[in-house]
């Protein structure tokens, strides 16, 4: 019995809010078709946007890397790098447009402390899908020849060191023996250096511990990207107006004649 009265009261209490929200219902259901036409327009006047993303590997020498990919990274998301992809392009463009369209990152793989970098991603986004597809060759050349600069520094070091080897072996060879103990000296010195050189060749020559930096697979054709959600888009501005219609509603009926009286 008392929880009929309550809900009577309850009733009673709101009864004048929706009354006035009744009464002023066009007003709400003209915001709401606002909305609906805001939403369209909105969404309808974004331009398409393509996007595509090349995955580059850095290059190693004697599985360590001939640039750091956290440097990389940094260095390709600043001016001076995007400068040199636009002397790439056959249209050059201005940089802000390059910044806002280019974007470096790096893939990680592993767990925890773990982790380490295994790719680095080039990402474009660009109006036209031809666009886009020009801008990601012209970033992922330039990042790995730029890459590729350190690696062939790098592998010098080594071909100069074998070459070095191999000079020092062949005199060594060339050099004439007498004593037992110089002919043992000798042959001594020279599976050494042999070895050397051998450890020299293979690690140069290893797929897996020495390779330039390249595309880790193919650059695929320019995506167009999703623009905004319209239903999530409606979705707010219909809540949006239906408060904004409530709140006029109740300000006509309760204070508009509040004010007038004053």
């Amino acid at each position: 019995m008392q929880s009929n009265t309550s809900e009577e009261n309850i009733l009673l209490d709101i009864a004048p809010f929706i009354r006035a929200i009744w009464k002023h219902k066009w007003l709400i259901v003209g915001l709401l078709l606002l909305a609906v036409a805001v939403s369209s327009f909105l969404y309808y006047r974004e331009k398409p946007i393509y996007q595509v993303s090349a995955d580059i590997r850095l290059g190693r020498v004697w599985n360590e890397p001939v640039v750091d990919a956290n440097v990389a990274v940094e260095l390709a998301n600043k001016t001076a790098f995007l400068l040199r992809v636009n002397e790439r392009l056959e249209k050059k463009k201005n940089i802000g447009v390059l910044t806002r369209a280019i974007k470096a990152e790096k893939l990680e793989a592993g767990k925890g402390r773990a982790r380490y970098v295994y790719l680095l991603r080039l990402t474009v986004k660009a109006a036209n899908a031809e666009q886009a597809q020009e801008l990601i060759k012209a970033a992922s050349e330039q990042l790995i020849a730029e890459s590729n600069q350190a690696f062939e520094k790098a592998i010098a070091v080594y071909e100069n060191r074998k070459k070095e080897l191999e000079a020092k072996l062949t005199l060594l060879n060339e050099k004439a023996s007498t004593s037992p103990t110089e002919l043992y000296e000798k042959r001594l010195e020279q599976e050494l250096l042999a070895q050397q050189i051998a450890e020299i060749e293979i690690n140069n020559k290893s797929p897996l511990k020495t390779f330039p930096s390249a595309l880790a697979d193919e650059i695929e054709p320019a995506k167009l990207v999703q623009g905004s959600n319209i239903s999530k888009i409606l979705l707010i501005n219909l809540a949006i107006a239906f408060a904004i219609g409530v709140l006029l509603a109740l300000s006509l009926e309760f204070v508009l004649p509040i004010v007038k009286k004053a």
